[in-house]
């Protein structure tokens, strides 16, 4: 399910802790419910990865980095 959405990054608490609100679609075509773990990649990118979608992100990452390592 590929899209483009423009977002905008938010802060909470005293602290000035940043967040970014997931699309809905994408959380439920990836089934992700509220209290889903996701892991969060970043190298100057941040790729967020569903359970079981490890593969893809590599793959993912991979191309971000210019073709398979």
């Amino acid at each position: 399910m590929a899209a483009k959405e423009s977002r905008r990054i938010g802060e909470i608490g005293s602290a000035k802790s940043r967040y970014l609100i997931l699309p809905k679609t994408w959380c439920d075509g990836s089934g992700l419910a509220k209290g889903t773990e996701v892991t969060v990649l970043s190298d100057g990118v941040l790729v967020v990865v569903p359970p079981g979608m490890r593969s893809a992100a590599g793959r993912i990452l991979a191309a971000l980095h210019g073709g398979p390592r």
